[in-house]
C-alpha cells in the first residue's frame, strides 16, 4: 500500500487484507478487525442518511471510552466526512461552517443513494478538526488532511503499547496513537489512570509506554512492580518538555528502557523533534524529524544565529525533501540552535517571567516546588509585581498532613521568591496535564489567595 494512502485505505488494508488483520486495541479488550467493521457499518448508516464527503460531523469525547470514540471517528474517515473532535459544545462555534451530529443523522430516514457525493476521500480532503490544548484558555481549531498522515503499514502485528494521560481528542491521541498504531498493527492499550499501567503491561506483554510528563510523574510517584518496569524497553514522553529531573527518575524506574522526548504541537501536526534522553542534558529537543525544518527567529522576525534565543519556528511537509515555498509556523516556544544544529528549548514565551533577578521559567520553578514536602501537586503563574517586574504566585494541592503553614514553608527558599499562594483542591489543567495559566492567574488574584510572608 502507498505510504501516501488515505485513512480510508488504511482501514480497508486492516479489514480486508488477510496478512494485515493485526491488533490495534483501544481499551485493552477488542482487536482491530471487529472495531473497524463496526466503524464501516456505522459509516454506511451515515452515508444512507445523506452524509457526504466533506461534511463536518461532531465526535463527542466527554464520558466515552476510546473504542466508542474511535468507531465514530473512523466511520467519518471511511466516507470522507470530517470528524470534529469536541469535549465542549461551545467549541463548535469556533469551526468554520455547520457541523452535523451523529445521533441526528443515524435516526434519519434513508434517502436515495444517488445524492451522497464521492464514495471515498482523496488525499487532499480534510480528515479531522482537532482543537489545541487551550493552555491560554482560548482553544484553536486545527484542520488536518488525509495526506498529512502518510503510513507504511506492516503486514503483520505483534507489538503492544500502553499509553497513559493522552486524551483521544488531542493530535497525539488520534494521530499519534490511534492512526499510528493502526498503521503498524500494534495493540494500543489505554490506561485511564497510572495505577492501571502495570496490569496492562503484564496482561498484554507491553514493551512500550507512551506518556505525558504529568502522567509520568504520577506513575513514578505511585511506583511500579519490578516485573512491569523491567519489561518496558521504550518510554516515549509526549505533549510537554521532559526535564532533566524527570528524565533521570524515568531512567531509574525503567532500567531496561530507552527514554525518548518527543516534541510537537497540535498546530504543527507531524512536525516533531525526537531525542534520546541522557543524564545531564535537560533542554535539548534534538534535530527535526524527516520532512521538518526548524529555525530560530528574533524579535524583529529575522533568522537568529546559533546561540541566540528566539522563537522556535517549524515547517513540515509530508515526505522529504520539502517543496519550495515552505510556510513557517510559530510554536510560541523559546529556544536556540547550537553549533551542531540541535534545537534547545528555553521555555514557552508566555511562560517566561522577568524578575528583578533575571528571567525565570515557570516549569522549572514548578519542578522544584513539586519535590517539596506536603506538596501533592502545584502550578505557578505570573502575577503583577513591583516596579514593572513580574511577580510569582503558586497554586498548591497539599498532601497528607499539610495545611496553610506547610504551604508557606514549601514555597519558601526554592527561589525565586513566590509572593502569593492559594491552596486548591485541584490544579486547572488541559486534557494532557498542562496548567491553564489564565485560570491560575484568576485564582491567584482573587481575595482567597494569601500573601506569603517575606523571608527575613
Amino acid at each position: 500500500m502507498s505510504e501516501t494512502a488515505t485513512v480510508a485505505q488504511l482501514i480497508a488494508h486492516r479489514v480486508f487484507t488477510p496478512a494485515g488483520g493485526g491488533l490495534a486495541d483501544i481499551d485493552g479488550a477488542t482487536a482491530v478487525r471487529p472495531l473497524l467493521l463496526d466503524a464501516v457499518r456505522r459509516a454506511e448508516r451515515l452515508r444512507r442518511a445523506g452524509v457526504r464527503t466533506g461534511d463536518r460531523m461532531a465526535v463527542t469525547l466527554a464520558g466515552r471510552p476510546w473504542r466508542s470514540i474511535a468507531v465514530d471517528y473512523l466511520a467519518c474517515a471511511w466516507i470522507g466526512a470530517v470528524a470534529v473532535l469536541i469535549n465542549d459544545e461551545r467549541l463548535l462555534r469556533l469551526v468554520d461552517g455547520p457541523v452535523g451530529r451523529f445521533d441526528e443523522h443515524l435516526t434519519r430516514s434513508r434517502p436515495s443513494r444517488g445524492a451522497t457525493g464521492r464514495a471515498r476521500p482523496a488525499p487532499d480532503d480534510p480528515l479531522d478538526i482537532v482543537f489545541s490544548s487551550g493552555t491560554t484558555g482560548v482553544p484553536k481549531p486545527a484542520v488536518f488532511h488525509h495526506r498529512d498522515w502518510p503510513f507504511r503499514p506492516s503486514g503483520t502485528a505483534g507489538s503492544a503499547v500502553v499509553h497513559c494521560g493522552i486524551p483521544f481528542g488531542t493530535s497525539t491521541g488520534v494521530h499519534g496513537i490511534l492512526l499510528r498504531h493502526l498503521a503498524v498493527g500494534a495493540l494500543s492499550a489505554a490506561a485511564k489512570d497510572p495505577a492501571q499501567v502495570p496490569d496492562l503491561v503484564e496482561r498484554f506483554g507491553c514493551r512500550e509506554l507512551v506518556v505525558t510528563p504529568y502522567a509520568l510523574r504520577k506513575l513514578l510517584a505511585a511506583g511500579l512492580p519490578p516485573a512491569a518496569s523491567s519489561r518496558i524497553t521504550t518510554v516515549k514522553v509526549v505533549a510537554g518538555p521532559l526535564s532533566e529531573q524527570l528524565a533521570s527518575a524515568a531512567m531509574d524506574a525503567f532500567p531496561a528502557a530507552r527514554i525518548f522526548s518527543i516534541y510537537g504541537a497540535t498546530e504543527l501536526g507531524a512536525a516533531i523533534f525526537t531525542r534520546l534522553a541522557k543524564r545531564g542534558e535537560s533542554d535539548v529537543l534534538g534535530v527535526p524529524s524527516p520532512g521538518t525544518k526548524a529555525r530560530i527567529v528574533d524579535d524583529h522576525g529575522g533568522v537568529a544565529p546559533p546561540g541566540t534565543v528566539g522563537e522556535i519556528q517549524v515547517s513540515h511537509h509530508a515526505g522529504d525533501p520539502a517543496p519550495a515555498g515552505r510556510s513557517w509556523i510559530g510554536t510560541g516556544d523559546l529556544g536556540y540552535l547550537d553549533e551542531r544544529g540541535r534545537v534547545h528549548l528555553v521555555g514557552r514565551a508566555k511562560e517566561i517571567v522577568f524578575l528583578p533577578g533575571g528571567r525565570a521559567v515557570l516549569t522549572e520553578i514548578e519542578e522544584r516546588l513539586s519535590g517539596r514536602p506536603y506538596i501533592k501537586d502545584c502550578a505557578v503563574a505570573a502575577i503583577d509585581g513591583a516596579g514593572g517586574w513580574d511577580g510569582l504566585g503558586a497554586c498548591v494541592v497539599l498532601g497528607d498532613g499539610g495545611g496553610e503553614p506547610e504551604a508557606f514553608a514549601a514555597v519558601a527558599g526554592i527561589g525565586p521568591p513566590i509572593s502569593r499562594v492559594r491552596v486548591v483542591s485541584a490544579i486547572p489543567r488541559t486534557p494532557v496535564g498542562k496548567p491553564i495559566r489564565a485560570e491560575l492567574w484568576r485564582l491567584l488574584t482573587a481575595p482567597e489567595a494569601v500573601e506569603v510572608p517575606a523571608r527575613g
